[in-house]
Order: C-alpha cells, then structure tokens, then sequence
C-alpha cells in the first residue's frame, strides 16, 4: 500500500466502518461509553426504551452503530431492525410521519427476511393502510389539492402492503414532493391509526421472536440542525411512542441547545459520542491525552504506511484534528494529496490551511471561537442571549468548535486548525 494514490483513496472521510473493516480501530469504540451504551440497553429492554446519541459530525456514530449490531451479546438479547434513513428518505426534508413510516417499512422488512406470517387482524390493518398509502401515490397531480378526503378509495394494484412499502411507496416518496406533502397531510390526522399499525406489527415481531425489538436508526444526525430542532422537540412524543427499543442519531448542535432538556424528557436518555481528548483542558497533555494519541497513531498506521507518511508527521495531523475521526482522515487525505508521494510536515500544514479556508467563517463566528478559546468554559457562563444564539449551534454543526467532557463537565475548544489564526485576529 505504499502508492499514494491507493493511500488516498483509502482515506475515505465520509465512509462509516462495517464491524470487520480491516480499517477499523476498534478500541476507539469498544470502550467505557460502548459497554454503557450496552449496559443501558440490556437494564431497559422490557421498557421500549428511546435513547438519542449525540456527537459531532463525523465522530464515528455511524461506525459506533455498525459496532452495536455486531455485538455478539446485543444481537442475541435483541433482534435487531437496522438501517439507514438516507436509504429511504431525504434527509434534507423529514418530517415526524416520514420517520414513523420508515419505522413501519423496515419493521415489515424484517418480518419478511425472518419468514413470519402476520396474523389475520394485523394483515387486515396493514392493507388497510397499504390501500391509503397507494391512493396518495396514484392521485393526479392536478388533483393533488383536493385528493386528500379521498385517500383510501379504491385502488386495486394487486400488491401486498409488505411488497408496496419495501417497493413502490418509499421510491416514490424520496423523490417526489407532492407525494410527500399528501402523505404528510394525510397521517397527521390519523397518527393515533399509524401509530397502531406500527406497534401491531411490532409486537407481532417480538411475540414470533420471543425477545425484545431493538431498532437501530442511522444517519438521523444528517438532518439539518433547524429541521431537526422541530423533529425531535415538536413532535418527539410520536418518536418516542412506537412500542420497540430504539436509537435515535442526533447531531451535537441539537443536543447543545436549550430546548434539548425538553426533547430529552420526550425520548428518556441521551448518551454522548465523547470527542477524542489529545490536549487536556488547559492546553496540555495528560495521561488520557497520550494513550488517545498512541491510539490514533494505530489508526492511522492501518490506513497509512510509513514509506507515505513518517511517525512525526503522523504526530502532527493528531495535533490539529480536534478529536473527531473523520476530521483527522481528511487531514491525512488532504496531505497525501498535496504530497503526492511522501507526505511530509509542510503538507500537513497545508492541509490545515485548506481545510481552514473550506469554513465560511464571519465575525460573530470568529467572536464565539476567541472567548472560548481563551476560555473553555466561556459557554457555561455566557447569558440565555448568547447561549441561543445560532451562531453557536452553526459552530457546533460544522463543527467548528467541539465540546469534550471530563465526567458530565462540558468544556470546549475550537477546531485547532484555526488557533493560530485566531490568536492573530
């Protein structure tokens, strides 16, 4: 692997891990917060437990999931529903039916792959709504306004309500936002009638199972912040209802803002994704500070050789990557590149250049990052004004700024590509 362009291309900074990724570094997620997690599903199986995971873009939720469903002691308590809403759905445009739908479609999903039959009452429930749903997706489009009391009327494609969901309706309703809008409009009225629909089937699962339903919900952190905001704090009750265990990703910016102890109530437990510490929170090094960075060092080495890259080197794009996995893999990527060969110190720096330049960063940005640079606990003492100002949830977003724990004692620090500019300003 010592041709640089084999290098580059396997420093992939979007691409979540499978559990047996030859790639993969798994003490970075076998740890204390992967046996919490863990521990919290196993004492709140029997309780249709709702746990919302928070994190920075690109900490390594996605690979943290992949790692959950692997896991020989979870797979065997629970049966597990996984996937994705990007397979189903676009992320930029979710509403709280979209979801409950994907619920409802992986659910029967999954009773397909483990050959159960429904039972006679849930079958008719289940036609019942897949004639509804084929309804709204054969209405004309001239039609679209005045079609919704009609929804339900006679349809007869001659396809089951297993077939039509897995199919027809989610191809359909990605893409096409008329299809979207009606079905939206249609089951905010009989939400009570989807909810049924989704606990009968799954307590059928569980009742032919024998074991508890885990449901697994990936890439909900892509959501928008705003869109997300509305999701998971106006509608985060019909979230939290369907009679099943379930993770639920969010995005950190979410979970920072002020009304995150509301949506929290809602679904029951948040656990944190911690941000990797290579620097205390004085600026140092500490002992948890240089087993992350030996760590590190270990990761990198199973997607970089050192003819491509040098220990010192190595040791550099640690410093500046802030504590999130993915940051550190473009930083790697971004060296390699401008390498295009050896990558050495000079190429990490400009790495951190570009991707400094890639931020569009403006003076209420810059203002936030200098005071919490100086000080990270600036966001424990700022006022309400400061602490709902979307500044701070853009910064969190991007991330431009990241939040460490020591405990359950918060404390930030901006994005180190940026210190040294900062400190000039």
């Amino acid at each position: 692997m010592n041709d640089w362009k084999t290098v580059y291309r396997n420093l992939n900074p979007k691409e979540p891990l499978a559990a047996n990724d030859p790639r993969l570094e798994r003490a970075l997620y076998t740890n204390e917060f992967f046996q919490h997690v863990k521990d919290e599903l196993e004492l709140n199986s029997h309780t249709n437990f709702k746990l919302l995971i928070s994190g920075h873009t690109g900490c390594g939720k996605s690979t943290f999931l992949n790692l959950v469903a692997a896991d020989p002691e979870v797979s065997g308590r629970f049966h597990l529903v996984k996937y994705s809403v990007k397979e189903l759905l676009d992320v930029n445009d979710v509403d709280y039916v979209d979801l409950l739908l994907s619920i409802a479609a992986q659910a029967v999903t999954s009773m397909d792959e483990s050959r159960l039959k429904a039972i006679a009452p849930l079958l008719e429930k289940a036609e019942s709504l897949a004639r509804q749903m084929q309804g709204i997706i054969e209405v004309k489009r001239e039609k679209a306004e005045t079609a919704v009391g009609a929804l339900g009327g006679e349809t007869n494609l001659g396809i089951g309500f297993f077939d039509f969901l897995k199919s027809s309706f989610f191809a359909r309703f990605r893409f096409e936002d008329k299809v979207r809008k009606i079905t939206r409009e249609t089951y905010r009225t009989r939400i009570t009638e989807l909810l049924s629909l989704i606990d009968g089937i799954l307590l059928e699962l569980r009742g032919q199972l024998g074991k508890p339903l885990l449901i697994l919900i990936d890439d909900t952190d892509k959501i928008p912040p705003e869109v997300g905001l509305k999701l998971f704090y106006d509608n985060g009750h019909h979230l939290a209802a369907p009679q099943a265990n379930i993770v639920y990703l969010i995005d950190l910016s979410i979970a920072t803002s002020p009304k995150f102890a509301a949506i929290r109530g809602k679904f029951g437990a948040e656990s944190f994704f911690p941000a990797i510490k290579v620097v205390n929170k004085a600026g140092g090094e500490d002992e948890t500070a240089r087993n992350n960075c030996a760590i590190l060092s270990e990761l990198v080495r199973l997607r970089v050789p050192p003819e491509i890259m040098e220990d010192d080197t190595v040791q550099r794009a640690i410093c500046y990557f802030g504590g999130v996995v993915r940051e550190l893999v473009r930083i790697l990527q971004y060296a390699v590149f401008e390498a295009k060969g050896k990558a050495m110190r000079i190429h990490v720096d400009a790495a951190r250049h570009r991707i400094a330049n890639e931020f569009n960063l403006f003076g209420r940005h810059t203002r936030i990052l200098k005071a919490i640079l100086a000080d990270p606990d600036w966001l424990a003492k700022a006022t309400d004004e400061e602490k709902l100002d979307e500044t701070l949830l853009d910064l969190l977003h991007m991330p431009a700024l990241f939040q460490y724990r020591n405990g359950d004692i918060k404390w930030y620090r901006p994005y180190p590509v940026f210190t040294d500019w900062l400190r000039t300003l």
